[in-house]
């Protein structure tokens, strides 16, 4: 419509050039944001170079101003300062590493909102005209407390062998109660994720890891091709269907192809005490099965309510209930 997204004020700079080497430097007031600082240095013929660049105060409303996200200042409300440092190979290719630092930052909308606060992310990207690569070397926030690092690259007209879309998180000391909620906010409308913290309720993960890739966007959306692993202790496993409601649980769980398998397990369930136990669920491979091969330490008069949920031959049945 012909109206500026981004506008400048209190503008001043200076540019200089000598020998071919361009300097510029350039401090600006900008509506999305507090000030504006450009430090850089190119070769005028190659425009090989470099420079800095420092936002403090850049507001999210700079998002739907560029077009990456919906024009609605109540999906992402955020203010934070933001240093990058950038190195130019002509207008062929690019390096940056950045820092980000925000004290809160709230997503989503009304009763799905999230808030973190106390925020802080570090990393590096490099680019061209085939190829995207984002090295996420940590993220932090204090409130959920939370740590992770991670890398995203797409590539251009991959072949579909190796998807151009691939993603992958390291997490580690997660505390499930305090995230649980965030994660149903945000992802609430994914069968996946609402399934899998519907079966873990609690623990802690000393370390997680998540893959992704995909073919396209699209794909992505559906989280069908998640893969995650990640070491549980103190944690709660609630089988659906009430078969069963296990506490103080330790064990590797993953998820791949659709399924979830808890492998090493250990719990309790009442005065009962499962060990090395093996645990496989489906969660979205279209696929109803349920597997559990454990060894139970357990009075005889408790082994009914263990076992009833899944008995189905009902002669057994009589004689479990028949048990002192």
């Amino acid at each position: 419509d012909g109206r500026s997204v981004i506008r400048a004020s209190a503008l001043s700079g200076r540019v200089a050039s000598l020998d071919g080497q361009i300097h510029l430097k350039m401090r600006c007031i900008t509506n999305l944001s507090e000030g504006v600082v450009i430090d850089a240095d190119l070769d005028g013929r190659s425009l090989n170079g470099g420079g800095s660049l420092a936002i403090t105060g850049l507001r999210s409303q700079v998002l739907p101003a560029l077009g990456l996200i919906g024009h609605s200042d109540d999906v992402l409300q955020a203010a934070m300062d933001l240093d990058v440092d950038i190195t130019t190979f002509g207008l062929e290719r690019f390096q940056a590493r950045f820092n980000a630092r925000s004290s809160r930052i709230r997503a989503g909308r009304a009763k799905r909102r999230v808030t973190a606060e106390d925020i802080s992310i570090s990393g590096r990207a490099e680019w061209n005209r085939r190829k995207v690569d984002i090295a996420l070397l940590d993220l932090q926030s204090a409130s959920p407390a939370m740590k992770w690092s991670g890398s995203f690259s797409w590539t251009k007209d991959r072949p579909m062998a190796h998807p151009p879309i691939q993603i992958s998180l390291k997490g580690a000391n997660l505390e499930i109660p305090s995230i649980r909620d965030s994660l149903l906010k945000l992802f609430g409308g994914q069968p996946v994720v609402e399934r899998v913290l519907d079966i873990v309720r609690e623990g802690k993960v000393p370390a997680v890891t998540l893959e992704v890739s995909a073919p396209d966007w699209q794909e992505l959306k559906g989280m069908k091709h998640l893969r995650a692993a990640c070491y549980l202790t103190g944690g709660r496993i609630k089988v659906p269907n009430d078969l069963f409601d296990l506490k103080h649980v330790s064990g590797h769980v993953t998820i791949t192809g659709g399924r979830l398998a808890a492998h090493g397990i250990s719990a309790r369930q009442g005065n009962a005490v499962a060990s090395q136990g093996e645990l496989t669920m489906g969660l979205y491979d279209g696929s109803r099965v349920f597997s559990l091969d454990t060894l139970i330490d357990a009075d005889v008069g408790e082994l009914p309510g263990l076992l009833i949920n899944l008995v189905r031959n009902q002669e057994i049945l009589s004689h479990l209930q028949r048990l002192p």
